[in-house]
């Protein structure tokens, strides 16, 4: 997905006054997918405003969804604030919407505009931004050995399922037959699993299920399959997709409950179809609320907790009539260098701690532009702590940036400095500053063991 974003300034007179920022990080559209943009409001005048609203021009393809944090969503637009409730000047508003592209929509580009309004009793500021989105009916290019009206791979997922154990599900856009399957799994760490073909379970309609055998594949890239075809002989070719791997998962067929970190994947689970309104509550007031579904030809939606709270969502099946739980809980994953200057002619060493246990943690040493100077894997021990030791290392600035394998948390350190031998000058110990970023799993639910890859 291509995404832009155009500010047009505020008028300066205005008091107060509205500043308007978009931002997302959703992937490749298709048609029927659905993408998040976060709106920050900030009243950049000197006046407090009273009150607020984000308004939406969308395109008949486009439609908004929901709306969480701050704010309330009336009738497709976002609502701040009442007479004293003021946001005041130099405070904003942080609101995520969620938009739904149309299942009929065809390729291309696709503006969302949003207007931000702050008012007082007498005064209003407007400021407006634009997101553009790219929609293709495809997540990657047609194979070029492909031919035409063949059927496409439409998402590959990696999880657990409630009764077929630890599986690669494929899911096609149409039924398909296979005709010498292949399947190869790309990992992260640049290696290449070739999946036998006893492992292949033959196409349930346009859902293919790759028995992997217990293997925890969370380093899991890409995809490639070939061998598959239509019922008219129309062959798909070799096509390579990404893929997602999830360390939990939701079976809303029944009244499940769950625990997973903030930050990975989690999967729910269904039948072929079904669609799972996730939502908390307090106080039987709904603070979040979203719907997903499977899509066709598969059984699971992944969902990225990466912009969730810590806390307790419920997750209702209605063609079930199931009510699961999901609790995210914090990983605690931090990074501390052990110095916060060290000479070239000692070991840059760190830290790294995390509420969990006996966890597999990649360890980066970046310099001050952010390339990678050294790379090296640790588990977290029975303590709760990790030892890292990046040997010698050149003059210059660095941070360290530790990434738990399984869920995609990370942690980067504050900045240090390695100065030349006999230079070092006394300063105060580093400090953390953590954050986290998204992406994959664990095959048992308990949060005290992972394990470990097997390919």
């Amino acid at each position: 997905m291509v995404l832009s974003v155009v500010a047009i300034s505020a008028p300066a007179a205005a008091a107060p006054a509205a500043d308007l920022s978009a931002s997302t990080n959703a992937g490749s559209l298709q048609p029927g997918d659905t993408f998040e943009v976060t709106y920050t409001l900030e009243n950049t005048g000197a006046d407090p405003g009273l009150a607020g609203s984000l308004e939406f021009d969308t395109p008949s393809e486009v439609s908004v969804v929901s709306a969480s944090g701050d704010g309330q969503l009336n009738s497709g637009t976002v609502l701040y604030g009442v007479t004293g409730n003021t946001i005041a000047s130099g405070d904003s508003v942080q609101t995520t919407v969620t938009f739904e592209v149309d299942s009929g929509a065809a390729d291309g580009d696709y503006d969302v505009t949003a207007d931000g309004t702050l008012q007082d009793s007498s005064t209003s500021s407007t400021d407006s931004t634009t997101s553009t989105v790219t929609v293709s009916s495809s997540t990657s290019p047609p194979p070029s050995d492909s031919q035409p009206g063949a059927p496409d791979l439409r998402k590959a997922t990696h999880y657990e399922d409630a009764q077929e154990g630890v599986i690669l599900e494929l899911a096609f856009t149409e039924d398909v037959t296979e005709d010498n399957p292949e399947v190869t799994v790309h990992l992260s760490n640049d290696t290449d699993v070739s999946v036998p073909d006893s492992w292949i379970q033959a196409p349930d309609g346009g859902r293919v299920v790759v028995d992997t055998q217990g293997n925890v594949y969370n380093r899991i890239e890409e995809v490639t399959v070939s061998g598959y075809e239509d019922s008219d002989g129309n062959s798909l070719g070799e096509v390579t997709i990404d893929a997602k791997f999830a360390p939990e998962t939701v079976n809303t067929l029944t009244n499940d409950n769950v625990e997973a970190f903030q930050g990975s994947n989690v999967t729910f689970e269904g039948n072929v179809g079904d669609e799972f309104d996730v939502n908390t509550r307090t106080d039987d007031d709904l603070d979040f609320s979203t719907t997903r579904g499977t899509g066709a030809n598969s059984q699971v939606y992944v969902w990225n907790t990466d912009n969730r709270d810590v806390g307790d969502y419920r997750i209702e099946n209605d063609a079930a009539g199931t009510n699961s739980s999901l609790a995210l809980e914090d990983l605690g994953l931090t990074v501390e260098a052990d110095e916060d200057t060290f000479e070239d002619d000692e070991n840059v060493t760190a830290t790294i701690e995390s509420n969990d246990i006996n966890r597999e943690v990649d360890v980066d040493l970046l310099d001050s532009s952010g390339d990678e100077e050294e790379e090296t894997t640790v588990t977290v021990d029975s303590d709760g702590e990790a030892e890292v030791d990046f040997g010698e290392v050149d003059t210059g600035n660095y941070t360290i940036e530790a990434t738990d394998v399984n869920t995609q948390v990370t942690a980067e350190s504050d900045e240090f400095e390695v100065v030349e031998a006999g230079d070092m000058e006394a300063t105060s110990r580093t400090t953390v500053s953590s954050s986290r970023r998204v992406v994959t799993w664990r095959t048992s639910r308990s949060t005290s063991r992972t394990p470990t890859p097997r390919c």
